[in-house]
């Protein structure tokens, strides 16, 4: 009798409760057949629930014996299992897609070939990371209309219960462009790169080439409006001369892909030389100045600066720094008064370099507490007040008054009298009467959306 024929029957007693072993006869599963593995899987089955069952060492000890028998057994006569394993990893090595002539992975233009079946007799499904360029089953190509398409196809190879999968990164390349396209995209991609810290509203030395060809083909042509400041290919450019102002350049590409063109046009500020740096220096410190938030100034300044130039139009380096950084940071960025104060004085410096000369522009700022815009116009309209002329008062108008249209904290003030014939609404105009006469002179003090008024009565004396 067979090794693996008398275990199955001392397995089997095990299994059905017996403990001696004896057994005659042969088994109708077949090494290698389906129902073989069937055979296999049941008794190892069986003989892990008898396992779990038993309280004896000794049986434990028995089944414990025959489940590793059996494990080796059925492992070395699985012959179908690791035959389809290996038919299945000859396919995926050997598998391969199709491409249209002329097309290959980095470049698909049409259907592709995808086989259904190994040489080994694997099954093979197919799924596309993106139907919308590439179908399932590889018929369908959709190419898009200015951008390539990264697509991953995934095969799946399967026999029997071995499965194994193998994917194909594909670009689908987007649809040929016409001679029009070609150029209105090499048209809009079009620029114009500087050197140093030159830009198209300050140029001081020459361009870096100019593009003649574009990314899709398109022949470009340069022109220039004044080609003895700055030549057609921009490798020259000739400032004017100090004291002439500088000069406005427009630099024309022609752009043309077969019959189609289209016209681009750059203007270019080329700044006039100065003699000497010191006189580069002298012009921006001139010329230096602060760009407030809101309705802030020098006197007032509620919010964070808006601006603090880093650079000056005749090519300076401005370096800046404040006297009091934890209230007004260097850059003007960070704005933050100490609790309980109401304004503070702060020394803006700006130090402007060009070569090895420097100088140093100082602004005072008064940083004022922040206010609501309801407190800024309450604070407004309790300090408004009508600017007499000499000799005039409040009971005694005889000559124009003077109306801010601005408050201290920056709220707009407007006008109105109640009697304009005598009073103007602008107080520039006045016309006394026959008799005294009492006129109201109204004011809106707005902030905002927040608005107050206040009234102050004058009197107009009668001419004399």
């Amino acid at each position: 009798m067979k090794r693996w024929l008398i275990g199955f029957m001392a397995a089997a007693m095990i299994v059905s409760g017996g403990t001696a072993v004896s057994a005659e006869g042969g088994s109708s599963a077949k090494k290698g057949s389906s129902e073989y593995a069937a055979f296999c899987r049941d008794i190892l089955a069986s003989l892990q629930e008898k396992l779990n069952k038993a309280d004896d060492d000794r049986t434990k000890w028995q089944i414990r014996y025959y489940i590793d028998y059996f494990k080796k057994e059925c492992s070395a006569n699985d012959s179908s299992s690791t035959s389809d394993a290996a038919k299945v990893a000859k396919d995926k090595e050997a598998l391969r897609i199709g491409y249209r002539e002329g097309d290959s992975a980095g470049n698909v233009t049409g259907p592709l070939s995808l086989p259904s079946r190994g040489a080994n007799g694997s099954k093979i499904t197919w799924r596309s990371s993106d139907r919308s360029a590439i179908s399932d089953n590889g018929q369908k190509v959709t190419r898009h209309a200015k951008t390539d398409k990264k697509v991953i196809v995934m095969a799946t190879l399967q026999l029997g219960r071995a499965k194994e999968t193998k994917t194909f990164e594909l670009t689908v390349k987007r649809q040929g462009l016409t001679s029009s396209q070609k150029v209105a995209l090499d048209a809009a991609s079009l620029a114009i790169s500087f050197n140093g810290d030159d830009r198209a509203d300050y140029v001081t030395q020459p361009l870096k080439r100019l593009p003649v060809k574009g990314s899709n083909g398109s022949d470009i042509k340069w022109y220039s409006s004044a080609p003895q400041l700055v030549s057609e290919d921009g490798v020259s450019v000739n400032r004017p001369p100090y004291g002439s102002g500088d000069a406005i350049v427009r630099l024309t590409a022609v752009v043309r892909n077969g019959s189609a063109a289209q016209v681009k046009s750059f203007s270019l500020t080329v700044k006039q030389q100065h003699t000497t740096d010191a006189d580069r220096v002298r012009l921006d410190k001139n010329k230096l100045s602060i760009d407030f938030g809101g309705n802030d100034n020098a006197d007032s300044v509620t919010r964070p600066l808006d601006n603090l130039p880093s650079t000056g139009e005749n090519g300076s380096k401005i370096v800046w720094s404040s006297s009091a950084p934890s209230v007004l940071s260097n850059d003007g960025k960070t704005l933050k008064l100490p609790s309980g104060t109401s304004s503070i004085k702060v020394y803006l410096t700006a130090i402007l370099t060009v070569g090895g000369y420097s100088d140093v522009r100082v602004f005072e700022l008064t940083v004022k507490s922040s206010l609501s815009d309801a407190e800024r116009v309450t604070a407004d309209m309790n300090a408004l007040f009508v600017q007499f002329g000499s000799g005039d008062n409040t009971a005694s108008v005889t000559k124009a008054i003077g109306l801010p249209d601005k408050g201290t904290n920056g709220s707009a003030v407007t006008w109105r009298s109640s009697n304009p014939s005598i009073i103007s609404d602008n107080g520039k105009s006045v016309v006394r009467p026959a008799n005294d006469t009492l006129v109201y002179m109204l004011a809106t003090v707005k902030y905002n959306d927040v608005s107050d008024v206040k009234v102050f009565s004058l009197v107009v004396k009668a001419r004399s």
